[in-house]
């Protein structure tokens, strides 16, 4: 691992997002003095970090009518860091103060004169961030030298590292996860992930010190905890809550003048610093009051009654598709009096679900007597799972900046987000392990010449075999055959392919050709041209070298599913039935019922990883997230959960026809294009958060690792 360039640590805060609302002056939950920004190895400038609740504040909106808007709509916590202003009103060149602040209790910090310096929230190098739009936190905890974090956000820009001077790193984190759910890597326990944001942060007056709040009662916490992880559905239902219904804390008070100087100009113009904190905090604590119990019990109670409602009208939806299903069929598999009774029912079932206004049903068609899949399951999955694939892609420039300071914070930006089309080429060969994650821009170049100049080598290899040699190497004229096959019936829809002619189309010949050289045992099977063609498309116009070696990583981790004895396919179909038996114990029965327990209709969704179940763009934004997936996702394992997720949101069709196993592999086939990869991907991770590995599956990991 290099050293990192002087130019590489002066890391240089991203641009503050621009905000088309104002925001009223904040609250502040947590503020620290002597938080150190760290520009490089010698400059840093000292300032104040902060964790402030701000209330929108439209033109013509009165305090009333924001207090009754839903609290998720009109407030936000930020996390800001400004410098100091000096004497002079210049921040460029401030001191540090020579009087830290000290762990104490409120009630002495109070009485004790505290010299709050004003802060320059103007300055170049000042930074905010709502913790809606934060992706992860790193914490550095150094045996010598000031503990420091720096922030990810979504979309893959890193803040520069703030060190904390006087300590109070861990007073910052536990305040913050009174606002958000701070989830912790399983293999770096330095690494938070931003999870739910939480709606019952209260305000604090002094450095470090919360407020009293009000106890909440344990309905309303579990109730809130439940919703926390559909962000969309909690939404849905605090929409239609009842007026007088309210979340968390009261409305916060509507403070006075602007966000920008009114805190620092008031205690900078005061004559007695600790009487005016104490004021302060008494007249906050006096105007805060908590969640009334009964409120919160009637939130809990509406909540559980709302979800109640979801799933009856849910379980008429589809019960509603069965029997009309059951009717059309009964002509062909009953008697007169099965189908008087089948359509007794039918007419009942009718009535109850028009009694209830079930939500819009899926819309099944019928093609020669099969079922044709629909383009969306039930709107509810949309309105549920999508919202929450709903972090930007992480760009070029914010990939080659963050990839060397956090690779673990980085590579969870991009299964958040997936990557921006240009920021491929540079990211897929990090992601497929050709290059490692800490090497200089020089080292790159450098792999970069050594691994052409060894390609240009096994290349040669098949080049220079003369017409006698081929006469006399069947393996080299059946593959190359197979190959050609092969490359002219592959993403011809695509511009790129579309030309016989084209330099993508001989490109992608000869990386499969030189691959079954390179790894003679395995040589060719049907597929890999399916894998080799996305890679082709990002960066075999111009770096054919680095897209072969992309190629062949690939390769290594997926060589067991191309095996003539089909072991790697067996074994992954198996996973994939552990799964589906782990979350799914009635559709995994209902399979067995069918003898389709082996999953065989699934197999060529794990073979060529989904190449052609979705648009061709959307394959592209899959593997960015599959192969970016962090252990907290299932990391090598989230393929698995992503082919869960289709048969999941299939599953309502799956049982209510009843379909044999004959007919899922005709089903499954007809699904190919008509998937939608942002909700399938949402849906899988939600499945592996809720369920985790089968304990089967981690008992073979635990087994293969320990051989």
């Amino acid at each position: 691992m290099s050293a990192f360039s002087e130019d590489e640590l002066k890391l240089q805060p991203p641009e503050p997002e621009r905000e088309s609302t104002r925001w009223s002056s904040p609250l502040f939950l947590f503020k620290r003095e002597q938080v150190l920004l760290v520009l490089s190895t010698k400059e840093r400038r000292p300032g104040s970090l902060g964790l402030e609740r701000r209330r929108l504040a439209e033109h013509g909106s009165s305090a009333s009518e924001l207090g009754a808007r839903n609290r998720n709509q009109s407030d936000s916590i930020w996390i800001f860091w400004a410098p100091y202003v000096t004497d002079d009103g210049d921040s460029t060149h401030s001191e540090i103060s020579s009087s830290p602040l000290t762990t104490e209790s409120p009630s002495v910090l109070n009485r004790r004169e505290i010299n709050i310096r004003p802060l320059d929230r103007r300055d170049s190098q000042a930074f905010q961030v709502r913790i809606d739009d934060l992706l992860a936190i790193r914490r550095y905890l150094p045996a010598i030298g000031y503990p420091r974090a720096r922030f990810t956000r979504k979309g893959g820009e890193i803040y520069p590292e703030l060190a904390f001077q006087s300590g109070g790193l861990r007073d910052f984190l536990n305040a913050l996860r009174k606002c958000v759910e701070l989830e912790a890597d399983a293999t770096d326990p330095d690494l938070f992930y931003v999870r739910a944001v939480r709606f019952n942060a209260q305000p604090q007056i002094a450095d470090g010190f919360e407020m009293h709040s009000s106890r909440q009662s344990i309905g309303h916490r579990k109730a809130i905890r439940r919703l926390s992880a559909s962000p969309a559905a909690l939404a849905m239902l605090v929409q239609e809550q009842p007026a007088h219904v309210q979340i968390g804390s009261a409305p916060m008070p509507n403070v006075q003048g602007s966000s920008q100087g009114s805190f620092h100009e008031r205690n900078a113009t005061a004559p007695d610093a600790s009487s005016s904190s104490a004021t302060s905090a008494e007249t906050r604590e006096e105007s805060i009051p908590g969640p009334s119990p009964e409120g919160e019990e009637e939130l809990t109670f509406h909540l559980l009654e709302r979800f109640s409602q979801i799933t009856r009208l849910a379980r008429a939806a589809t019960s509603s598709l069965g029997s009309a299903y059951r009717r059309r069929q009964g002509s062909k598999q009953r008697n007169a009096a099965d189908d008087l009774i089948s359509e007794t029912v039918h007419d009942a079932d009718e009535e109850d679900v028009a009694q209830q206004e079930p939500f819009s049903s899926i819309a099944v068609q019928f093609e020669n007597g099969e079922i044709v899949p629909p383009l969306r399951t039930l709107d509810r999955d949309f309105q549920v799972y999508r919202p929450l694939r709903s972090a930007p892609r992480v760009s070029r420039e914010a990939f080659q900046r963050g990839r060397r300071l956090d690779p673990l914070a980085m590579r969870h930006a991009i299964f958040a987000g997936g990557l921006e089309h240009d920021a491929r080429a540079v990211a897929w060969p990090y992601l497929l392990g050709v290059f490692d994650w800490t090497i200089s821009p020089e080292e790159e170049q450098e792999q970069r010449r050594l691994l052409e100049n060894e390609y240009l080598v096994l290349k040669q290899q098949w080049k220079s075999i003369s017409e006698k040699q081929e006469r006399r190497f069947s393996k080299y004229r059946d593959r190359r055959v197979q190959i050609e096959k092969d490359v002219i019936r592959t993403d011809r829809g695509i511009e790129l392919f579309r030309d016989d002619n084209s330099t993508a189309l001989r490109h992608l010949f000869n990386i499969l050709l030189t691959h079954a050289f390179f790894n003679f045992d395995l040589g060719y099977c049907q597929g890999m041209s399916d894998l080799a063609a996305p890679i082709v498309y990002i960066l075999g116009g111009e770096e054919e070298a680095l897209a072969f070696w992309c190629f062949a990583s690939l390769m290594d981790v997926l060589e067991r599913d191309f095996r003539k004895d089909q072991s790697g396919m067996n074994e992954e179909l198996s996973r994939l039935a552990l799964v589906i038996r782990h979350i799914d114990p009635k559709l995994y029965n209902y399979l067995r019922d069918q003898q389709a327990e082996k999953f065989y209709f699934c197999f060529r969704w794990l073979l060529v990883r989904f190449k052609r179940e979705f648009q061709f763009e959307q394959v592209l934004y899959l593997w960015d997230v599959m192969w970016a997936a962090p252990s907290t996702a299932g990391g090598g394992l989230f393929h698995l959960y992503i082919a869960a997720a289709l048969l999941e949101l299939h599953r309502d069709i799956i049982l209510e026809y009843h379909l044999t196993s004959d007919e899922l592999f005709s089903y499954t086939n007809r699904m190919a294009m008509r998937n939608d990869a942002e909700l399938v991907i949402a849906k899988a991770e939600l499945l592996f958060k809720e369920y985790g590995l089968p304990a089967e599956l981690e008992l073979q990991l635990d087994l293969k690792h320990a051989v």
